[in-house]
């Protein structure tokens, strides 16, 4: 449940937690007449609004970017054999696949490693790393602003200053597990 709000509120949209189980002591349906949340997630979400109520402004979605396997695959055979010499077997193959599938299709094989990701303007963004593994990602950030790069733990509920006074590209190692989201908020 925590995971999902967190996928909501990064691309600006609303979600809320709502359980369906009897409450044996009550007799009643929580979502029908309310109570107290049970789980773990309760908490995780109130960690997550102290972090949306600290936002200089509501955040805004960010397009999705297609990079990577589709930028490639709309290049020229020469550059793709150039970039193919450095890489991995299986991108070439990650490719071919990209190049021959409908914008539709393409859409879905985006959406299986989607980036949940927001902004206030250029003044912070949110990235929501859901169930992805980085060890270490690279974002862009504006360059007319200076940044404090944070990332945070959803699940265990920190947050650890990684960088700062950075933009532009910037590269950020990550802990390679679930549940990550990198803020980036302008000094």
């Amino acid at each position: 449940m925590a995971r999902r709000c967190w996928r909501a509120a990064a691309v600006c949209a609303y979600c809320t937690h709502g359980e369906t189980f009897l409450d044996p002591e009550h007799e009643i349906l929580w979502w029908a007449k309310g109570g107290r949340l049970k789980g773990e997630s309760p908490e995780r979400i109130g960690f997550l609004k102290e972090i949306l109520e600290s936002l200089p402004e509501p955040l805004e979605a960010l397009p999705i970017q297609i990079e990577g396997a589709a930028r490639v695959a709309s290049m020229p055979p020469q550059q793709q054999e150039e970039i193919f010499s450095h890489a991995e077997p299986i991108f070439r193959n990650v490719v071919k696949a990209v190049s021959r599938m409908s914008a539709e299709d393409l859409h879905d094989f985006i959406a299986a490693e989607y980036l949940y990701q927001g902004h206030c303007g250029e003044e912070c963004y949110l990235y929501f790393y859901d169930t992805r593994t980085c060890a270490e990602d690279t974002v862009t950030l504006p360059e007319s602003h200076t940044y404090r790069v944070e990332l945070i733990d959803t699940w265990n509920m920190t947050r650890e200053t990684l960088k700062e006074h950075v933009n532009g590209k910037v590269t950020i190692a990550l802990p390679g597990r679930e549940d990550m989201a990198v803020l980036a908020i302008a000094e």
